[in-house]
C-alpha cells in the first residue's frame, strides 16, 4: 500500500507541474499591471522586463491593457519588446504609464531604455522614458519594421548636455545600435502630444534606402526641446507628417549648427505643416552658429513633392547667418502659407534668408517674411537662383534692416516694384510689400493684424491654418495665420471688451471690440 501510495503521489505531483507549467505558457489576454510594490502574481508583473519577456515568450490570445502602478517605480532597466505571437490591429498591447519613470545608463552593449525589435501595434500612454547615458542614450528605439505603433502624452529624454551622435531620445531606423542606418525601419507609427528632450539628434526617422520604402509615420503636437543639432530629422521614409509641433532649445547652452527640421534623400511626399520653430539659440543667444529652421535636401519626384506649409519661424537670436527655409540646389517643394519672422536686434554682419530655394521648379506661394534683423548682413527675402520654372506669388514681404533686399532673382533686387518686373514680370503679381503687424512677437503670436493685406492670398487649396482654423478658400490670407473675420451686427452688449488697437489701413486705426457675446 505504502508503494502504491507513493506511485499514486508522484503522479499527482507530476500532473500538477504540467498544469502549473501550462498555466504559465498561457497567452495574455484582458487587464494586468506593473507594480514593483506588489508582490507578483498572474496578473501583476514586478518590471517591465518581467512582462516584456512573459509577452515575447507566450504572445496575446487577445487585446492587453496594462496599468503602471500610480505610486511605482522608478524602474531602472532596459527593455525589449519584439513581435510577440497573436498581436494584431485588434489584439493590441496598450501600456498605460500614469506618468511613471523607466530609466537605463546606455552602454555599448545597450544603449536604449525602451525598445521595439520589430513589434507591432502596441500603444504607450503617459510613460516617461529616460536615457542617462552620457555616451549611448538611444531612449526609445524602433527598428526591424516595428509597425503601427503609438506614443501619447509621453516624455522622452537624453542628455541635454552631451554632443555624441548616440544620444537621441526617439527614434526609427534600421538597427538598435543606431539612430541613422538604413533599413526596413517600420511604417505607420504615430508619436502625438509628447515631450522629446535633449540629444544630439531630437527625433529621427531613418528608412530603408532600397525597397520597399518606410511609410507613414508621424511625429505630431509635439514638444521637441533643446537637442544639439537636429530638431526632427526624416530621410528614406515617404509620406511623412511632421506637423503641429513646437521645436526648440530654449535652455540649451551647448549648442551647434541649428536644423529645426531636416529632411533629406528619400522623404518623398513629407508634409511639414503648422510646426513652430522658434528660440533655437535662447541657451546661448550670442552664439555665430548657423540656422536653418527648415532644410531640405533632397529633389522630390514629380507628382510627389513636400508640402511645406502654415509654419512659424521666429525668435531667433543668433547672431550667424540664418536661412527660414533652406533648399540648397533641389526641387520639388511647394512652399505655403508660411510665416517668417527674422526680427532679432542683435547687431551682427551675418547674411539673413528669408527662404532660400536654389533650383527650380516649385512653388513658393502666400508666405509673410518678415526681416528687420539689425545689423550689417545682407538681407534676402526670397533667394532664388533660377524663378523661370518656379510659381511664385502672393508672397508678403517686410524687409526694412538695411542693406535690405527684396530678393535675389539674377542679382540683389532692393525694391519691390524691380521686383515684379525680374524674370519677366512673373513674380508676386498678387503680392504686397506691407508690414504684417503681427499681434506679440513676444508671446509668440504672428496673427497678422494689417488688414491692407487681409484676403490678399492667392487660392491654393490649403483648407486650414496654423491653428487648423478654417481658410477662406477663394481669399486665403498669407502667411501660416489666418485673420479673425466676423460679420456685425446688433448692439454691442455691456460685457464687450475693448483691445488694442488694430491697423486698418495706412495712418488710420480703430479700436475693437470683441467679447464671447457681443451683439445680441
Amino acid at each position: 500500500m505504502k508503494k502504491l501510495y507513493s506511485n499514486n503521489f508522484s503522479v499527482l505531483l507530476l500532473s500538477a507541474l504540467i498544469c502549473a507549467g501550462s498555466a504559465v505558457a498561457q497567452p495574455l489576454s484582458g487587464s494586468y499591471t506593473i507594480d514593483d510594490t506588489q508582490l507578483s502574481s498572474a496578473t501583476n508583473f514586478t518590471s517591465f522586463t518581467q512582462f516584456a519577456t512573459s509577452l515575447n515568450t507566450n504572445g496575446v490570445a487577445g487585446p492587453v491593457v496594462v496599468t503602471v502602478g500610480a505610486s511605482s517605480g522608478p524602474y531602472n532597466e532596459a527593455v525589449t519588446f519584439a513581435q510577440a505571437t497573436g498581436i494584431s490591429a485588434t489584439n493590441s498591447i496598450t501600456i498605460i504609464g500614469n506618468g511613471r519613470l523607466l530609466t537605463w545608463s546606455g552602454t555599448s552593449g545597450t544603449r536604449h531604455t525602451l525598445a521595439l525589435d520589430g513589434a507591432d501595434h502596441m500603444f504607450f500612454h503617459n510613460l516617461n522614458v529616460a536615457g542617462t547615458g552620457a555616451t549611448y542614450a538611444l531612449t526609445v528605439k524602433l527598428w526591424n519594421q516595428a509597425d503601427f505603433n503609438e506614443f501619447h502624452g509621453c516624455e522622452f529624454s537624453a542628455s541635454t548636455s552631451g554632443t555624441g551622435s548616440s544620444l537621441v531620445p526617439f527614434s526609427i531606423s534600421g538597427s538598435g545600435t543606431s539612430a541613422t542606418s538604413s533599413g526596413n525601419c517600420g511604417d505607420g507609427n504615430i508619436v502625438s502630444t509628447c515631450t522629446i528632450s535633449g540629444g544630439y539628434y531630437n527625433t529621427v526617422i531613418y528608412g530603408n534606402s532600397g525597397t520597399p520604402k518606410n511609410v507613414n509615420n508621424e511625429i505630431r503636437d509635439s514638444y521637441i526641446l533643446d537637442f544639439y543639432a537636429y530638431g526632427l530629422y526624416n530621410a528614406y521614409s515617404e509620406n511623412t507628417i511632421f506637423k503641429g509641433n513646437v521645436v526648440e532649445r530654449p535652455n540649451r547652452t551647448t549648442i551647434s549648427t541649428a536644423y529645426g527640421i531636416y529632411l533629406t534623400t528619400g522623404s518623398q511626399e513629407a508634409l511639414v505643416d503648422g510646426n513652430h520653430i522658434r528660440r533655437l539659440f535662447d541657451g546661448s543667444p550670442t552664439s555665430s552658429s548657423t540656422m536653418y529652421g527648415i532644410y531640405i535636401s533632397f529633389s522630390a519626384v514629380s507628382n510627389r513633392e513636400v508640402q511645406v506649409r502654415n509654419n512659424i519661424i521666429s525668435n531667433n537670436t543668433s547672431t550667424g547667418t540664418q536661412y527660414g527655409i533652406y533648399i540648397p540646389g533641389y526641387s520639388g517643394v511647394w512652399i505655403q502659407h508660411n510665416t517668417i519672422s527674422i526680427d532679432s536686434q542683435n547687431s551682427n554682419s551675418a547674411t539673413t534668408y528669408g527662404i532660400y530655394y536654389y533650383v527650380a521648379p516649385g512653388k513658393v506661394q502666400n508666405n509673410i517674411i518678415s526681416l528687420t534683423r539689425t545689423g550689417a548682413g545682407t538681407k534676402y527675402g526670397l533667394y532664388l537662383s533660377s524663378a523661370a520654372t518656379m510659381e511664385v506669388d502672393g508672397n508678403i514681404y517686410h524687409i526694412t534692416s538695411s542693406p535690405a533686399n527684396v530678393g535675389y532673382y539674377a542679382g540683389a533686387v532692393a525694391t519691390f516694384s524691380a521686383w515684379q518686373l525680374a524674370n519677366s514680370g512673373k513674380l508676386d503679381q498678387h503680392g504686397f510689400n506691407e508690414d504684417p503687424m503681427f499681434a506679440n512677437p513676444a508671446s509668440f503670436d504672428f496673427t497678422p493684424t494689417n488688414t491692407v493685406i487681409n484676403n490678399s492670398g492667392i487660392p491654393l487649396g490649403v483648407t486650414h491654418d496654423f491653428y487648423n482654423a478654417t481658410r477662406s478658400m477663394p481669399t486665403p490670407d498669407a502667411g501660416a495665420i489666418e485673420f479673425f473675420n466676423f460679420s456685425c451686427g446688433g448692439t454691442p452688449l455691456a460685457n464687450a471688451v475693448s483691445l488694442p488697437q488694430i491697423e486698418v489701413c495706412p495712418g488710420m486705426s480703430l479700436n475693437a471690440l470683441v467679447a464671447a457675446n457681443i451683439y445680441t
